[in-house]
């Protein structure tokens, strides 16, 4: 960030950081794009951080792009309130009887052959 860049790569930003030091960097980022108009993209498993800190959220599901749109769009479009519950409409529920990554994979293939 010494140089200022005009568009910042960031992968899960705030991944095992503490909920003071997570909003740190949240106010950080939220600085950066108003003050210098850096654009940022990110990754992130948060849905409050994608939340808080994006304009246009992409969720994405098996490698391919779900839905895109703002978060008040997406949670419109949901008929939720929350970004988690944008998530499981858009991507689905994982089966309650899935325990291991294995069986997860299983079950999302399953639903892909039956769409």
């Amino acid at each position: 960030m010494l140089h200022k860049p005009p568009i910042l790569f960031l992968d899960e930003p705030t991944v095992g950081l503490d909920p003071i030091a997570r909003h740190l960097v949240w106010e950080k980022l939220q600085e950066l794009r108003t003050s210098l108009g850096t654009t940022i993209l990110l990754t992130t498993h948060d849905m409050e951080e994608a939340d808080e800190l994006c304009d246009q959220i992409a969720i994405m599901n098996a490698a391919k792009v779900a839905v895109i749109g703002s978060p008040q769009e997406l949670k419109h479009q949901a008929g939720v309130e929350s970004m988690d519950s944008v998530f499981i409409h858009f991507v689905g529920e994982i089966s309650e009887t899935a325990t291991t990554y294995h069986d997860i994979q299983e079950t999302r293939r399953a639903v892909q052959r039956l769409e």
